[in-house]
């Protein structure tokens, strides 16, 4: 993995989602300014995907930012995000 960006030094009493909602990538996000490629194939699929952010369950969902489903013992197709 690469992190591209890291902000370090919000409140402890903040939520990670709080943050996220104040925070100028979000906000770059949904202004479209992050030069996110378009919705492309993935190896071995014709069908196109959006790229998109993943984060844990303290995160909302949107447009852009998806999270793992909930619970253990998942079956393979939500484990690994099959479509």
């Amino acid at each position: 993995m690469c992190f591209m960006l890291v902000d370090i030094g919000s409140s402890g009493r903040w939520s990670d989602g709080g943050i996220l909602a104040e925070s100028r990538f979000r906000k770059a996000l949904e202004q479209n300014r992050l030069s996110v490629p378009s919705p492309r194939a993935l190896p071995g699929s014709s069908t196109k995907t959006l790229l998109v952010v993943v984060g844990d369950e303290a995160f909302p969902l949107k447009p852009y930012l998806m999270r793992p489903y909930p619970g253990k013992h998942l079956p393979v197709r939500q484990n690994i995000y099959i479509l």
